[in-house]
């Protein structure tokens, strides 16, 4: 029993007549009645009545036309599912962030003035979560550009910055070396951030180990120590926005060595990516290269 041959008892049970039902399906009358022949043959019970040139159904036909039309009913439902969950897909944009939380609110809301069917998820994860995660789209920040990668780009890079309490003398200079550090204690992001591992790597570049006391995934739980004067910090110039900025805090750039982060954006490889990921990704991609905020990335 297949598709094939219900659709072929459906049609006969609808007209009750062979001939017709041959000259709709646009086959051979022997052709469809071999196909029956083999499905009550399968069934072990005849499904239709014969009286002369007509057909009627009969009680088991009446149990499988029954049957048939939910079986078809189902059919198209899976069309219809398939359809409403495509246009979802399409619309839907999910994103895993690592690095630029601050800065992405608003580059969704002038996406969405483009595209106002759009909609987003985003996920939050250091970069072991995110990439194992089911996403069309991740940013995160590294140390170093990505050259010539077919489904990844460095959109802008930043200079990492030391922020300071005012209170603290060493807020006074221009710039700052990593080991003039060395006494003050330091307020950090979580191992496995970005910003937490591009700075790890530069303080290992210069063996300098700095003397954390306090752990946070938050840059406002960081800010809110700095300016209680209860250490310093590391701190993006560009995707930590204007978080550890203020009256109570110094942003000063370390002279040795210069550090810088990159943000990167990597998009699904070998897999469907639908067009509302498409058009944010090229979104993304025209906006740094048209900002007047961040530096060229190389």
């Amino acid at each position: 029993m297949d598709i094939q041959s219900l659709l072929y008892f459906k049609k006969i049970a609808e007209l009750e007549h062979f001939t017709k039902a041959a000259n709709e399906l646009h086959i051979a009358q022997p052709s469809l009645s071999r196909t029956i022949n083999n499905l009550e043959t399968e069934l072990g019970v005849a499904v239709f009545d014969r009286v002369g040139k007509y057909i009627k159904l009969n009680t088991y036909g009446k149990i499988l036309l029954e049957r048939t039309n939910r079986v078809f009913k189902e059919l198209d439902g899976i069309t219809t599912d398939i359809e409403e969950s495509k246009k979802e897909f399409d619309t839907t944009v999910i994103i895993s962030l690592s690095s630029a939380s601050k800065i992405l609110p608003e580059i969704i809301m002038e996406f969405n003035k483009i595209y106002p069917t759009t909609k987003f998820k985003i996920l939050h994860g250091d970069y072991k979560t995110a990439s194992n995660a089911a996403h069309d789209l991740f940013l995160y920040s590294t140390a170093h550009p990505i050259f010539d990668h077919p489904c990844a780009c460095s959109l802008f890079r930043e200079e990492i910055l030391v922020a300071l309490p005012k209170s603290n003398p060493l807020s006074k200079q221009e710039a700052i070396n990593l080991h003039d550090l060395s006494e003050l204690d330091f307020i950090c992001l979580q191992k496995g951030k970005s910003i937490r591992t591009i700075t790890d790597f530069y303080c290992e570049m210069v063996n300098f180990k700095p003397k954390i006391i306090l752990e946070s995934n938050s840059p406002e739980t960081v800010k809110n120590f700095i300016e209680k004067g209860l250490g310093v910090s590391f701190t993006p110039s560009i995707t930590w926005g204007k978080v550890l900025g203020g009256d109570n805090v110094s942003l000063l750039p370390v002279a040795f060595p210069r550090c810088y982060s990159y943000l990167n954006l990597t998009w699904r490889e070998d897999e469907y990516l639908s067009s509302s990921a498409k058009n944010f990704r090229d979104y993304l991609i025209r906006y740094f290269e048209n900002s007047d905020n961040d530096e060229p990335c190389f």
